[in-house]
């Protein structure tokens, strides 16, 4: 999914409210898909794709088949750090200790004044995220962990198990927040082997 207000949709308003994302990613996932699906989501795209699978599950038309969550807390134990309420410096410090690949390119004020709007949306969004009790999914979930995460670590994964009733497996592979970033090699086969079972 490519979220409105950035890259091919950066002329769109960014959302920053949770239900009103999952409302847009349910009505072009309806409109696009059919037939079994699985979802991953990374940091706060564990949630958006957790709350996704959970507003499918009446569909008549799509069948969520696992779900994975990387690098992102469950829904019911998330807890606000109010980043962002922070200023500017203060969400750059933020983005700086999770690292990945882009965290050097927001000392340039160019990228970061592009960058910043979007970020703050996003952590609004996370941030003010209420989970709302309900039936567990009844899909398997897949937690991934960087095993130099200090944001999400093991144990955290594990409380996922709160949300499905078909369910969870942890694993953990090298790297800190962003550990996707250069580990394809090692994350794209445990996808598949999940999703398509020998």
């Amino acid at each position: 999914m490519q979220y409105p207000g950035r890259q091919n949709r950066y002329g769109e308003p960014i959302v920053d409210d949770m239900t009103v994302l999952v409302d847009e990613i349910v009505a072009a996932v309806e409109r696009e898909l059919t037939g079994p699906v699985v979802f991953f989501g990374h940091s706060m795209g564990a949630v958006v794709a957790f709350e996704v699978a959970r507003r499918l599950r009446g569909s008549d038309s799509l069948t969520v088949r696992r779900l994975f969550a990387s690098a992102g807390p469950a829904p019911s134990a998330r807890r606000s750090l109010g980043v962002h309420l922070r200023d500017d410096d203060g969400v750059v410090a933020y983005l700086r200790e999770l690292g990945g690949d882009g965290a050097e390119l927001l000392e340039l004020d160019e990228i970061r004044q592009l960058t910043l709007p979007m970020v703050r949306g996003d952590l609004r969004l996370i941030e003010t995220y209420r989970y709302a009790a309900g039936e567990p999914l009844n899909c398997p979930v897949t937690a991934i962990v960087g095993d130099r995460d200090h944001t999400f670590t093991t144990a955290d994964a594990r409380r996922w198990v709160v949300h499905t009733t078909a369910g969870l497996d942890v694993h953990s592979l090298p790297g800190g927040h962003f550990y996707l970033d250069d580990q394809a090699d090692r994350l794209v086969p445990l996808l598949v082997e999940r999703i398509v079972p020998r």
